[in-house]
């Protein structure tokens, strides 16, 4: 079997007013190892509670810088990516 030890993983986290970012290697003891970490303010609740719903400004600059991440991401996890980590990869998305 593969062994999944050194893997590269990412997490967006989106939150009220800010977006995260979290880009680390899972080593063989199987402790995160922060390869990037990035933080974005879109306010996404913003006004909120005195309007009642969230403004589209807001939404559309949360949907911009998690769309960026998730470029970033893919194009970050690809890069590391072994024959062995595919394999681990393509078990995990199962």
């Amino acid at each position: 079997a593969a062994s999944c030890g050194n893997a590269v993983y990412a997490s967006i986290d989106i939150g009220s007013h800010t977006v995260r970012l979290l880009i680390a290697r899972l080593d063989e003891g199987h402790v995160l190892e922060p390869l990037r970490l990035e933080r974005r303010i879109t306010r996404l609740a913003r006004g909120f509670q005195t309007g009642g719903g969230l403004q589209h400004g807001s939404v559309r600059s949360t949907v911009e810088v998690v769309g960026e991440y998730a470029d970033f991401s893919y194009t970050h996890l690809r890069a590391h990516e072994t024959p062995e980590h595919l394999v681990c990869r393509l078990l995990l998305e199962k």
